[in-house]
């Protein structure tokens, strides 16, 4: 019950002016106004009662205050307690830092006896060097409530400094005006420590990696090295195995040129013979020519060089242009070659020319590696929006571990020292460049050595097209061509 005091001050003025009244009227002559004498008696009982229930509010009034006061000391002794016996150190200060209070946390951190600290400012812990920090962030209390996790270093009377965590609370009175500070003290030397040592850890662990991965750098360099040494040096060998089958290749034919000049040059010989020796004396000379030409092409594809005369053409003339070409070489080993050409598959956009040198280029490839009485087929057929020309035969085949390379310039399945069939390796190397100049792909396939093998062409078919006319054939592409004699439309 909470009892105001003014209303009770006011309660016993009234009843003090009361009673005196009463005291004055009974020493009056009671005589002259009998009928006052049960009305003071009545009032005086009133206030009597009131008197006794104000004791009695006074009276509950002081023991709740009591009680308050028991609990409020408790409740500081609970205080004192917790800020005596706390594991950190707790101090609390003036608005300049001088030590008002501290417990024994703080006694111990600092080296100091918690009786001579106080009064003592907290600069005088803190290290020379970082006093000046120290007032300067002492000073933004007047700004912000509170410092949380200020790091700085503290130093004990007769010890060595340590690192320390400072968390600053304003503490302000009833009217908001500052008049202390709250400080909570933590040692985090071993904090430090560890965060140190995790950092080093760490740094210990990434210049593990880095050095891994250099290490795998450097490794893989020297593969890629060892792998760069290993292309150059059979780059090196295929040059000189393609030096060699050149001079073979070109040596053989100037050969019988040579021999049989010469003879034509000492010797009257009869008509028989000279006829002969001009008929072998040309189909050498061609012969070289082809190998020139192909040197050449494979230096213009190389270049960029070699262009095409684009214009429609129809495949089932240029494959069959191609066949008579190497008619005689077919009868001279007695070959079957077998042709299944679709009539009704369209145009393509190409170079006629250069489209028959991949044609004859794969049966003369086929005719090389057929043996005698062997068969090759040729097909031409529809696939899609593709027209497919197939070549298979029934010579030596391709192992499977050269299959892969079988279009790679200067490569042979043969060594130069070991060869059986003539040749630079250019034809298939040429077929390739030539046929993805049109746009289209070709594959190799074969079972085995001893199985054959097929090679298949695909070439995009022209959507639709205007065949030229005979008198003024013009290419559907402006492009620098390549003179008709350097192609393959001529048969050799």
């Amino acid at each position: 019950m909470n009892v105001n005091g003014e209303w009770l001050s006011q309660q016993m003025r009234a009843l003090g002016e009361r009673v005196s009244n009463l005291l004055n009227y009974a020493h009056s002559n009671p005589s002259q106004h009998p009928e006052l004498l049960p009305q003071a008696l009545e009032e005086l009982g009133v206030s009597l009662e009131e008197l006794r229930v104000s004791q009695e509010v006074l009276h509950e009034q002081n023991q709740e205050l009591q009680e308050a006061y028991a609990s409020l000391e408790v409740e500081r002794q609970r205080y004192r307690e917790l800020f005596e016996f706390a594991p950190d150190a707790y101090l609390i200060t003036d608005t300049e830092g001088k030590t008002q209070q501290a417990n024994h946390a703080a006694s111990l951190l600092l080296k100091v006896s918690q009786k001579y600290l106080v009064g003592k400012p907290l600069i005088v812990f803190i290290p020379e060097s970082q006093r000046r920090a120290f007032r300067n962030e002492l000073n933004r209390l007047h700004e912000v409530e509170r410092l949380q996790e200020w790091i700085i270093q503290l130093q004990p009377r007769g010890a060595v400094p340590f690192d320390a965590a400072l968390t600053v609370t304003r503490v302000s009175d009833q009217t908001g005006t500052i008049v202390g500070l709250r400080w909570l003290v933590r040692d985090i030397s071993e904090r430090k420590q560890l965060e140190e040592a995790q950092l080093r850890a760490k740094l210990a662990e990434m210049t593990n990696q880095a050095l891994q991965a250099e290490i795998a750098q450097r490794k893989q360099l020297e593969k890629e090295l060892r792998q760069q040494a290993e292309s150059l040096n059979q780059a090196n060998t295929l040059k000189d195995e393609f030096l060699a089958i050149v001079s073979h290749e070109l040596r053989t034919p100037l050969n019988a040129i040579l021999g049989w000049s010469q003879i034509l040059r000492a010797r009257k010989l009869n008509d028989t013979i000279v006829a002969r020796a001009l008929e072998t004396i040309e189909r050498n000379a061609r012969t070289q020519v082809t190998l020139i030409e192909d040197l050449l092409d494979i230096s213009r594809i190389v270049r960029g060089k070699l262009h095409l005369n684009i214009r429609p053409v129809h495949l089932v003339a240029v494959i069959r242009a191609a066949i008579d070409c190497v008619q005689l070489a077919i009868t001279a080993k007695n070959i079957e070659i077998w042709t299944d050409l679709d009539e009704s598959v369209s145009l393509v956009s190409g170079d006629s020319d250069r489209l028959q040198q991949i044609v004859w280029n794969l049966l003369s490839n086929a005719i090389k590696f057929t043996p005698r009485n062997g068969q090759i087929e040729v097909r031409l057929e529809r696939i899609s929006s593709n027209a497919v020309i197939t070549v298979s035969d029934t010579g030596q085949g391709i192992h499977p571990n050269f299959l892969p390379y079988v279009f790679d310039r200067f490569r042979q399945a043969e060594r130069a020292t070991t060869r059986h069939h003539g040749g630079l390796g250019l034809g298939l190397a040429i077929v390739r460049q030539l046929v993805e100049m049109h746009g289209g792909t070709v594959q190799a396939n074969s079972p085995g050595e001893g199985q054959g093998a097929t090679f298949t062409v695909q070439l995009p078919l022209m959507a639709a097209c205007i065949l030229p006319s005979e008198a003024g054939q013009q290419p559907l592409i402006a492009e620098e061509s390549v003179n008709s004699s350097s192609g393959k439309s001529e048969c050799v």
